[in-house]
């Protein structure tokens, strides 16, 4: 999958926590797995990846488990009934929103 980030600010907090923090293999892998990915379908083949669509203020996000209840959300590019069409993701956000 082309796996982008959705604004400076994103690409900015991914950062942050790439350099030498406790998530920093964590979120290189799963990024990777994104990428390695032909489409969503596959994420969600992976149960431990937990990929599910958020609601309330997050509606028409999407989010994977990265390291405890830490969390990288995300959007689709374009709109889908069905995770195979999704192949180009925007990331938005690394967080523990429990």
């Amino acid at each position: 999958m082309q796996v982008e980030y959705a604004s400076r600010k994103a690409e900015k907090t991914f950062n942050k926590y790439l350099n030498g923090t406790e998530f920093s293999s964590k979120i290189e892998r799963r990024i990777l797995e994104l990428e390695a990915a032909q489409d969503l379908s596959q994420i969600d083949a992976i149960k431990s990846l937990q990929l599910h669509k958020l609601s309330g203020k997050r509606k028409g996000q999407m989010s994977i488990a990265c390291k405890g209840s830490w969390k990288i959300v995300f959007i689709a590019k374009v709109d889908f009934t069905q995770y195979s069409e999704v192949t180009e993701i925007e990331l938005l956000d690394f967080v523990d929103y429990h």
